[in-house]
């Protein structure tokens, strides 16, 4: 069953800032979420039944660099449980997707909130890890390990990360769970200097900020 793109579009409008639309109809639609470096491009087909989240133009390959970078996403791949890096010889750009089928998708539209926000999520945190170390590798040729700090809290990344860029709002979290998460955001985000308060969005640093205040985190850096 088709997926509704009104659906689609009032989900993406509500949970993210300056979302751009190219014209779209029952058949699908194409959504574009701006981010800092590199953007998220929202797929909609209802004629061949999929979602898909894509980062375009993640890597530029145009130096001598191109066969290691290739190797290296061609690795990754075989790491990856949701999403694959793409290459498309014409434009010479690496691209990164998530895809999922929706055939057996049906109303009421809402119970696949989650699913979507984790596919932009997949995409976004792929952007933001490695997929920023391949493009520092296009420049240098080597691949630059991660840090021990930073692998050790790679688990908690996929909580900070749908917050600070509000693919989780306050209204997704049951309120009895709050302060669990905010209390993840400030050990394993604030607390190491790896974000700011500012990072995140209003509704979550006010309730960050009275997190703080009551004692949670006192030597935290805003």
């Amino acid at each position: 069953m088709a997926i509704d793109i009104q659906f689609v579009r009032d989900l993406l409008h509500e949970d993210f800032k300056n979302v751009f639309e190219k014209p779209s109809s029952d058949d699908g639609g194409v959504f574009m979420v701006p981010f800092q470096t590199f953007q998220v491009v929202l797929q909609v087909n209802n004629q061949k039944d999929y979602v898909c989240a894509k980062l375009p133009g993640l890597v530029a390959l145009k130096g001598g660099n191109k066969a290691a970078v290739l190797e290296k996403a061609m690795d990754l791949n075989y790491q990856l449980i949701l999403g694959k890096y793409c290459y498309d010889p014409d434009d010479g750009e690496l691209a990164f997707e998530t895809t999922v089928p929706t055939n057996d998708f049906e109303a009421p539209w809402e119970r696949y909130t989650t699913l979507i926000k984790r596919l932009i999520g997949v995409a976004l945190h792929t952007g933001e890890g490695d997929g920023a170390l391949l493009r520092e590798m296009a420049y240098t040729g080597k691949w630059r390990e991660q840090e021990e700090e930073s692998e050790a809290a790679s688990p908690y990344e996929g909580v900070c990360s749908p917050i600070r860029t509000g693919a989780v709002s306050l209204d997704d979290v049951a309120e009895e769970k709050r302060a669990e998460l905010i209390d993840i955001v400030i050990e394993h985000a604030i607390q190491s200097g790896k974000d700011k308060v500012e990072d995140y969005p209003e509704e979550w640093q006010a309730l960050i900020r009275e997190r703080l205040d009551s004692g949670s985190d006192s030597g935290a850096e805003i």
